[in-house]
């Protein structure tokens, strides 16, 4: 039996269930979803939006690896850097690909503790909204 918990969307006002443990990956896709666009232009991004789409279908091993083959793809691009033309200062010219590859690195080691401590039978916190409109214990 996996259960299940309810997750109440801000723009659509439905109720979805999301079996407990991939309420983390949900998260993460969302902070890389917020850096990267739902339809982004740049190759960069669309490999990286790709690689995070699979997260729940995935190991650590496989899922680091995926990672780490991408950022030696386009560490050089990553590292650009262009000069303001207000302040004359540098700065990296694709920031928020930067920040979504920084934010799956730092939340690297959490993303499958589900998984890697099934004996533990970790469980997440209770999201605040309760309702009637499914059955959050139903066999997956």
């Amino acid at each position: 039996m996996v259960k299940k918990a309810c997750i109440r969307p801000l723009k659509i006002f439905q109720y979805k269930c999301v079996p407990q443990g991939h309420q983390h990956h949900f998260h993460q896709k969302k902070i890389v979803q917020r850096y990267l666009t739902m339809r982004p232009k740049l190759q960069a991004s669309k490999d990286l939006k790709k690689i995070v789409s699979r997260l729940t279908q995935t190991t650590e091993k496989n899922f680091t690896q995926k990672l780490d083959e991408w950022h030696g793809i386009y560490k050089d691009f990553l590292d650009e850097k262009s000069t303001s033309s207000t302040t004359s200062k540098l700065h990296y010219t694709h920031p928020r690909i930067r920040a979504a590859y920084r934010s799956l690195q730092t939340n690297l080691p959490y993303l499958f503790t589900y998984k890697n401590y099934k004996h533990l039978s970790i469980l997440y916190m209770p999201l605040r909204y309760k309702h009637n409109k499914c059955t959050c214990t139903a066999r997956a």
